[in-house]
C-alpha cells in the first residue's frame, strides 16, 4: 500500500491533536541560523534569517493572537526559541513573489515538517496557525501564495498569479521548505505533513492530486473546491 496517506474531515483533528506524540523527538544539531541567508535554491530569495527567542507569541514582529480558523487550538502566548526564515521564489510573469515562511524550533524539533493552509483569497501567511504547531515540534512553513492582502481585484488580473494561488504556491513552499530544514538541522524531515481547512483544503487536495510526492499524509476539512 502507498505509504501517502490522505486525511479527510472526519480525522481533522488528528494532526493538531495526535500525530505530533507518534514518534519521539528527533535529536538535532542545527547550524546557525544566519547562515542560512547564504543557502541557494532556485528562483529563490532568502530575505532573512533570524533567531527569535522563547517567548510571547506577539514578540514575533508581524503576528497576532487571532485563534486558527479550523481548530480549537488558540495561538500559544508562549513559543519555544526558533529560527524564522523569510523568502521568496520569483515567477518571471507574476507581478509579486510567492513568500513563505519556515519557523525552525532551536531545540525542540520533532524531526517533522508540517506545511499549512490558507483561508479566504490567502495573501497572508497564517501566523496564528503556525504557533501551535511549532509548539508540538513540528518545524512548520506558510506562505501568501504569490500575493499580498486578502482582495481578488487586482492579483487575478494576473495568469501566474491565479496559477500561484490554486497550486504552485503551495508546491513551492513545500519544496523549498523541506529543503530549508534538511540545510539547518543536517537531514530532511523523517515526516512532512500538510494541514488546512477550506482554501486550506483546497490547497491540500490539489497538493495530493498534483504532487503526491510532497507529503506523507495530507489532513482536509472543509474544503473550498474552486481551483
Amino acid at each position: 500500500m502507498d505509504k501517502r496517506i490522505l486525511l479527510t474531515a472526519a480525522s481533522s483533528m488528528m494532526l493538531a491533536c495526535g500525530v505530533a506524540g507518534l514518534t519521539p523527538a528527533a535529536a538535532s544539531n542545527p547550524k546557525s541560523c544566519a547562515h542560512l541567508v547564504n543557502l541557494s535554491l532556485p528562483n529563490t530569495t532568502i530575505v532573512s534569517a533570524v533567531k527569535i527567542p522563547a517567548g510571547p507569541f506577539l514578540s514575533v514582529p508581524g503576528t497576532t493572537t487571532t485563534a486558527p480558523t479550523c481548530s480549537s487550538d488558540i495561538a500559544s502566548p508562549n513559543l519555544p526559541a526558533f529560527c524564522r526564515v523569510t523568502a521568496q521564489v520569483s515567477e518571471p510573469s507574476a507581478a509579486e513573489p510567492i513568500t513563505f515562511e519556515v519557523w525552525l524550533p532551536l531545540f525542540t524539533w520533532n524531526g517533522k515538517f508540517q506545511g499549512l493552509g490558507n483561508h479566504g483569497f490567502a495573501g497572508t501567511i497564517e501566523y496564528s496557525d503556525m504557533g501551535p504547531e511549532l509548539v508540538k515540534g513540528y518545524a512548520v512553513a506558510g506562505t501568501d501564495t504569490g500575493h499580498a492582502g486578502g482582495s481578488a481585484t487586482a492579483w487575478m488580473q494576473n495568469g501566474q498569479q491565479i496559477i500561484d494561488y490554486g497550486y504552485l504556491g503551495i508546491h513551492e513552499m513545500t519544496e523549498k521548505s523541506k529543503a530549508i530544514v534538511k540545510a539547518f538541522y543536517g537531514q530532511a524531515p523523517n515526516y512532512s505533513y500538510f494541514n488546512g481547512c477550506s482554501t486550506g483544503g483546497k490547497e491540500g487536495l490539489m497538493e495530493a492530486q498534483r504532487y503526491p510526492d510532497d507529503y506523507d499524509g495530507i489532513n482536509v476539512a472543509g474544503s473550498a473546491n474552486f481551483a
